[in-house]
């Protein structure tokens, strides 16, 4: 079966952009969808209002993990309709330690403008089922012919134990 990593945008984002002004005053960055299938695109709107101070330096996108002293990743952008995760691969990536929420802030001239996006990543919960369902399964998934022949002829103590066994399975679609 094949499991992956979505990515929520938090409305967060949304909200705060209300309470930091209304938007039309401020550069922002703000979602146009909050949920995005793992590699498809992560679509924010970009926009700065005419006549904001350093409105000469580019805007950029710096990508930013919760504890961690700068970004993880930094790219330029323009106004108008930016895909994030075209722009930062990452996204779509699990961490060292599994998936991490990380957040996008819009720049300009070193200057974080407007609120945070925060990106959320969603996995499936892990299932938890006996070792001869699971032995069972992962044959079937592998297309394990003589697997599953060697699951048939097991013997009967031998299944007993695998069906008294508790295995937790990771991303099993439809797991809870």
């Amino acid at each position: 079966m094949r499991t992956g990593i979505a990515v929520i945008i938090s409305m967060a984002a949304w909200v705060c952009a209300g309470a930091w002004g209304g938007g039309a005053a401020l550069a922002q960055m703000a979602p146009l969808s909050v949920y995005a299938p793992v590699n498809r695109p992560a679509m924010v709107k970009v926009s700065a209002a005419a006549g904001e101070e350093g409105q000469e330096a580019p805007l950029e996108v710096r990508l930013h993990a919760p504890g961690q002293e700068g970004p993880v990743a930094v790219r330029r952008v323009r106004t108008g309709e930016v895909d994030l995760g075209s722009l930062f691969p990452v996204l779509f990536r699990p961490g060292p330690s599994g998936p991490r929420v990380l957040y996008a802030q819009l720049y300009r001239g070193g200057k974080g403008l407007g609120p945070p996006v925060v990106i959320e990543p969603l996995v499936p919960r892990p299932h938890a089922t006996d070792g001869l369902t699971a032995r069972v399964m992962e044959a079937f998934e592998k297309r394990d012919a003589a697997g599953l022949s060697g699951l048939l002829a097991m013997p009967a103590s031998k299944v007993e134990e695998l069906r008294r066994a508790v295995v937790r399975r990771e991303g099993v679609a439809g797991g809870g």
